[in-house]
């Protein structure tokens, strides 16, 4: 072995050294999670609650779920331009609330054999027809 190829093991193994004392020094990623439930609430004590712990416990230091309750940072008209304005980086909305942005999962309140005519107008873009037409077109992607 030549002295210039151990002086480059050398250089090489001094270098994955520091980068990876560096990686292991390095602060963990923080995600805010936004659901706009609050402390004491069902769904925040039952669900969310227990899901960032156990997302931050099981990442092993390498991120972190900082959860915020309440309406103070969303509410259930902002939460998604909030979690695309990097106000916060994880929301929880139902799909009405943002109605047009994700036209797919929209379909799923449009019923496929309606059994109550009256409703179909205004859930499903004006008849029937178009309940029946948006089923067999994602019938047909899928």
């Amino acid at each position: 072995m030549s002295i210039n190829h151990i002086a480059k093991s050398w250089v090489l193994a001094v270098g994955l050294s520091m980068a990876a004392s560096q990686m292991a020094a390095a602060d963990p990623v923080v995600l805010k999670f936004a659901p706009f439930a609050s402390p004491g609430q069902a769904a925040y004590e039952q669900f969310y609650k227990p899901w960032s712990e156990k997302v931050t416990a099981s990442s092993n230091g390498a991120l972190t779920i900082d959860l915020r309750g309440g309406t103070s940072i969303v509410n259930n008209q902002n939460v998604y331009d909030r979690v695309m304005n990097d106000v916060v980086q994880i929301g929880f909305v139902l799909f009405n609330y943002i109605a047009g942005k994700f036209p797919l999962a929209e379909s799923a309140r449009c019923p496929i054999w309606p059994t109550i005519p009256s409703t179909v107008p205004t859930r499903c873009g004006g008849s029937i027809k178009a309940a029946r037409s948006m089923a067999n077109s994602i019938r047909r992607s899928h």
